[in-house]
Order: C-alpha cells, then sequence, then structure tokens
C-alpha cells in the first residue's frame, strides 16, 4: 500500500478560512459534457466491431488517460462569479463581493510573449488566497484545468517548488476574445499536479524486436480496455 501525502491548503485571512473554497480533489469537478459523452458511436448500445474499420465503436468516454488528466491532482475554483462585457472590443470585467478577484499584469511585463488572436492581447491574474503546502522536497505543477478547451479563458502554467515556498501563488490567464458573459462560481480556474523533485537522466535504447513484440502482445490480448486492465493504476487524491 502506498503511504499517504498531506498538502495543506493555509487561508491568508479570516474571510477566506470562513468561506472554505479551497482546492479540492479535481475528480469533484468533472464537467458536464464528459459526463453526457455515451461510451459507445453512432448511438450504439453496445460495443461493435465494423467490418469497414480498423478500430471499435467506442467512444471518448473510454480512454482512461483523457479521463486521468481531467481528476488528476486539485483544482482552484472560482468564488464569485465574474461578470464579462465587451465595450469597444475591450472586456470589462466586474464582481459583486469586495474581495479582489482579478488583477492584471502591465503589457511591459508580457511583452514578446506570443498572446494568439484569439485572446484578448492582455493578462490577467486569477487571485489566489490559498498557500500551497507539500512536503519537501516536492513542487506543484499549476496550470489550465486539463482538456478543458470548452473555457472563456486560458490559465497560464507555472511550477513552483511549494515544499519550501510560503506564498500564495497566483493563476495568470488569457481571456477569449469576444467572450461576454458570466463566468460562473464554482468553475475551475487552476490544476494543481503535484510532482517529485527529482534528478533525471536520458538514456536512448537500442532496439530489440522482442521486446516490442512483447509489449504489443500484452496490449493486444485485450480486446478492449487493454491500457485499464493491463497497465493503470489508480491514485489517490483526499
Amino acid at each position: 500500500m502506498l503511504n499517504k501525502l498531506t498538502i495543506s491548503f493555509d487561508p491568508l485571512n479570516e474571510y477566506v478560512s470562513i468561506n472554505g473554497d479551497y482546492p479540492k480533489p479535481s475528480i469533484k469537478y468533472i464537467p458536464e459534457w464528459y459526463k453526457n459523452i455515451e461510451p459507445f458511436t453512432n448511438g450504439d448500445k453496445k460495443l461493435k466491431f465494423p467490418f469497414s474499420a480498423g478500430m471499435p465503436n467506442v467512444s471518448l468516454k473510454k480512454c482512461v488517460p483523457f479521463l486521468d488528466a481531467i481528476s488528476t491532482g486539485y483544482m482552484a475554483i472560482l468564488e464569485d462569479d465574474i461578470h464579462v462585457e465587451q465595450v469597444e472590443e475591450e472586456p470589462h470585467i466586474r464582481w459583486r463581493t469586495s474581495e479582489e478577484r482579478i488583477t492584471w499584469h502591465s503589457p511591459e511585463q508580457f511583452s514578446n510573449f506570443p498572446i494568439p488572436d484569439s485572446y484578448h492581447y492582455m493578462v490577467a491574474k486569477w487571485v489566489n488566497h490559498w498557500t500551497v503546502i507539500v512536503p519537501k522536497n516536492y513542487s506543484v505543477l499549476f496550470s489550465h484545468p486539463s482538456n478543458r478547451v470548452d473555457l472563456p479563458f486560458f490559465t497560464l502554467s507555472g511550477l513552483v517548488n511549494c515544499g519550501d515556498y510560503r506564498n500564495p501563488v497566483q493563476f495568470p490567464f488569457l481571456l477569449k476574445r469576444g467572450f461576454e458573459g458570466i463566468i460562473e462560481s464554482g468553475t475551475p480556474i487552476c490544476q494543481l499536479h503535484i510532482i517529485k523533485n527529482e534528478k533525471w537522466k536520458t538514456k536512448v535504447m537500442e532496439y530489440d524486436y522482442k521486446r516490442v513484440y512483447k509489449n504489443n502482445k500484452t496490449f493486444q490480448k485485450t480486446f478492449i480496455g487493454s491500457y485499464k486492465k493491463n497497465f493503470w493504476s489508480r491514485q489517490s487524491y483526499e
């Protein structure tokens, strides 16, 4: 049995402590569109293997790595509704509470950063009031929620040694051009991936027919769901 490690979330002020919207396991924030995907394509209710196709009729719902990417680690969420209105092609962003929810980088801070045309030429920051603490020799990769291309923003990535750093990490993001509406409270805004700090070196292996054949045979001996049945191991976040 694997030993359980502890990740701690230290509130920056009393309000944050009362509100309780600390990052929680990402598995709690599986998007509805993923839940609504059927396991089989073309409206099929069971597994089929059409003669004209090289693959069975399984959908994205059967891809374990895709779901693992969504559900791994912890997720920081938006604490209050954010209203976005386009005024002369520039976003005006508001929220009702008195707590600071978004701040902005100056243009000089992101000069030469290649922002795609589909996003406004600005870098804002989701304000985070929780200090993330992990054991010594561990870091946290803060990134956009995995596979969430449906969100009207894109959170930029940063790797922080949270085993030693003892301040809240802020989450810079880009806003999609033309978006208007409300980004609702509870929306995932940043995913936290825990990484052990280790030294690595590169090794390039010689081609080995027997090794390649054995690996392929292990995968192909199961008709469907081979990765999950033969290779996958469950991760746990509480």
